[in-house]
């Protein structure tokens, strides 16, 4: 008979860091930061977020300030990788 090996939260680490050196190469090779891929994770499948709002979540979620966070999503602006949302949107900011 076989017993179950329990899972430990060491085991959940190692598996957490493996997966995440797996991720910074693809990253590199993407020539994408682990900031600038959150946003587009972000922003798959979801509706057009207004730049206001995806820094706040960027900024909440990385916890990095809302300046780190806004030229984060600025520079994914530029590149051409993120689009402006609806001016409606985006207005205020």
């Amino acid at each position: 008979m076989t017993t179950t090996p329990v899972l430990t939260g060491r085991h959940i680490g190692e598996a957490e860091n493996a997966i995440r050196a797996l991720l910074d190469r693809q990253l590199e090779e993407a020539s994408l930061s682990f900031p600038e891929w959150t946003v587009l994770l972000t922003l798959g499948g979801a509706d057009p977020l207004p730049r206001g709002e995806l820094v706040r979540r960027q900024a909440y979620g990385l916890k990095v300030s809302e300046a780190a966070a806004r030229a984060t999503v600025d520079g994914l602006r530029s590149s051409g990788l993120v689009a402006p949302v609806d001016e409606a949107l985006d207005a205020g900011e």
